[in-house]
């Protein structure tokens, strides 16, 4: 919940500076503003599509994670230890255990090396955006249509918009991140006991 809070204050102090540079932008040419904000938008999309993956991704593995710790405190616990030798239940709880965490540790290498995937092809779209926005700004400026001066501002508040978007976008994403195990965690506590 702090690092929820503190990141809905960071998104609400961003507000007002980005104001100014959608202002800033706008007024210099309208199209940079619409560049700035499209050169943010395909990372947003493919980072919020990769929390819905991991949030599924957890909410399907609770019952096996469960199943590996209960295992592994069978296996790993002195507690059970006289049962599991006089049944000799120890090799096959210890190979079921060596299988869940093999099998959890394949799932989330897949799941990060698909996200990390995305990401580079997220980052690609943008760096394209990028380069349109600042091959804009030396067309229109070696043309004559911007002063130097109005070159230097265009860049400063495209890179500004661009940096300052990309955090605020990042810290919404974190609450969307949170949001559902927030949800889970106080639904627990909603239950009637």
């Amino acid at each position: 919940p702090h690092a929820l809070l503190v990141t809905c204050i960071h998104i609400f102090s961003s507000t007002t500076s980005l104001v100014a540079l959608f202002s800033a932008l706008a007024l210099l040419h309208p199209l940079l503003l619409l560049l700035g904000v499209g050169s943010v938008v395909p990372v947003l999309v493919v980072r919020a599509g990769v929390n819905q993956k991991i949030w599924r991704a957890f909410a399907k593995a609770g019952p096996r994670e469960r199943e590996h710790n209960y295992l592994y405190h069978l296996v790993a616990g002195p507690r059970f230890h006289a049962e599991q030798k006089a049944f000799g239940l120890g090799p096959l709880l210890i190979d079921r255990v060596r299988a869940l965490s093999q099998s959890r540790l394949d799932e989330k290498r897949g799941l990060y090396r698909q996200a990390n995937a995305r990401d580079v092809v997220g980052a690609a779209c943008s760096a394209a955006v990028l380069a349109v926005a600042y091959g804009f700004l030396i067309v229109r400026g070696s043309g004559g249509a911007l002063t130097v001066g109005a070159v230097a501002a265009s860049l400063s508040a495209f890179s500004s918009l661009t940096g300052h978007l990309a955090a605020m976008l990042g810290a919404l994403l974190t609450v969307d991140q949170h949001a559902p195990f927030l949800m889970e965690l106080y639904g627990l506590f909603d239950r009637p006991t």
